[in-house]
């Protein structure tokens, strides 16, 4: 039995330029269906053609990995693999938060899969191989059953049952992503002589964004040693150099960040710089010190907003005092940063996006900040709080709460008419 797993993309948004990332989440599932004995195989929308991608949709059970931008992609490939008798399956941030619309919207899809996927995708093909279409008691799931939508309850995993990605799984051919590493437009200079690739060692977050729609909440670590043999399985098998720590926080938890630190140094440094997401407030002497040990020579920080009152009425607690204060090691560090914001945050105003605007320069006189400066306008998406404030509001609840197709630049009109003052 064939499991297909599938990364819609629509080639017009930002997220296709995203050619050198793994899709770290499928190859997890196809890593977990393999160990179980089942044949995976993944369709990267960022490396296949729509059409390409179509013609090869031929699995037994062909799961899609849904996000608000790729509607019209999913429904096609949804659509073609239902036509070959396929079970349809929807997996994601965005499928989780918009798993009852999905169903009832859409008769392609047979079942979605919320949170983590690992296993109850492979309790799913486990009943599909033996000719079962119940999936009741199937963890994290939602399926229709006569009239109602059913959804069984959620079980997050413990990230160190599962094994380590398989970037040889079928349909990935790792030195594509990394050969188009110097491809991205904006990358330039940084991209010469670095052989990338992109790892996640914690799933979740310690912070409630008001514009973040992530499926997690809190953190849950891999085992410090899964850490290390993963980088040195990528240094040691395809010559990496580069790695990209995608967890929102690879510094939130510093009693796990001591026990890799004392793993790294127990059986040897690897020959690799590192790429990684930090918080403000997790920047410390402390932190800096294993920055250093790891060689982390860039980190990535979202500040969001130059405003004070902005960022605490949309979860970001911490004053300016302490954004100098992190931005200051950083530069006596010698560690890049990568500063994000994003603008049209809830209260936001011509004279708030000033601030940042003053904000943003005077923190690139504190470090050296990456080339690559992040200045991106809000969307609010399902799942995050700004979300939850949409729909408290009975003319937007009727326009958007109950379907999962959304004209993106109304909804963001919409949401910054409301709660912006530009």
């Amino acid at each position: 039995m064939k499991v297909q797993l599938v990364n819609v993309i629509n080639r017009a948004e930002t997220l296709a330029q995203d050619r050198w990332l793994v899709p770290l989440n499928l190859l997890s599932l196809s890593t977990y269906l393999e160990q179980a004995g089942y044949e995976a195989e993944i369709l990267d929308g960022t490396h296949i053609s729509h059409e390409d991608m179509l013609g090869k949709i031929d699995g037994e059970i062909v799961g899609i990995n849904f996000n608000i931008f790729s509607v019209k992609e999913m429904e096609k490939v949804a659509g073609k693999a239902k036509g070959n008798g396929a079970l349809v399956v929807l997996g994601g941030h965005a499928a989780t938060h918009l798993s009852r619309q999905l169903l009832t919207k859409n008769k392609n899809i047979d079942l979605v899969v919320r949170y983590d996927g690992e296993e109850a995708l492979r309790q799913i093909a486990e009943r599909v191989s033996t000719k079962r279409r119940d999936f009741s008691r199937i963890p994290n799931v939602s399926y229709r059953s006569k009239d109602q939508i059913v959804e069984e309850p959620v079980q997050l995993l413990d990230l160190t049952s599962l094994p380590i990605p398989n970037r040889r799984s079928r349909g990935i051919n790792l030195e594509d992503y990394i050969s188009n590493f110097s491809k991205i437009p904006l990358i330039g200079e940084f991209a010469k002589g670095r052989r990338p690739s992109n790892v996640q060692s914690i799933r979740g977050c310690n912070h409630a964004c008001s514009f973040c729609g992530r499926i997690y909440k809190g953190g849950r670590m891999r085992h410090p040693e899964q850490v290390y043999e993963e980088d040195k399985m990528l240094v040691e098998t395809s010559g990496v150099n580069y790695i990209y720590e995608t967890a929102d926080s690879f510094f939130m938890n510093k009693p796990w960040l001591k026990e890799v630190v004392e793993v790294y140094r127990k059986r040897g440094r690897l020959p690799v710089n590192y790429w990684a997401l930090c918080h403000i407030q997790d920047i410390d002497w402390e932190t800096i010190e294993a920055m250093k040990f790891f060689n982390v020579d860039m980190v990535n920080v979202g500040i969001e907003s130059g405003n004070e009152e902005v960022r605490r009425e949309n979860g970001k607690c911490f004053s300016d005092d302490e954004i100098f204060r992190a931005t200051s090691l950083l530069g006596q560090a010698g560690i890049k940063l990568q500063d994000n914001y994003l603008l049209g945050l809830i209260g936001e105003s011509q004279e708030t996006i000033q601030d940042t605007y003053r904000l943003a320069k005077k923190v690139a006189e504190t470090c050296q900040v990456a080339s690559i400066r992040g200045f991106h306008l809000i969307l609010p998406t399902p799942g995050s709080p700004i979300w939850a404030k949409m729909m408290q509001i009975p003319e937007f609840r009727a326009k958007y709460r109950e379907d999962y197709k959304f004209d993106i630049e109304e909804l963001r009109r919409d949401y910054l008419t409301h709660f912006c003052n530009l």
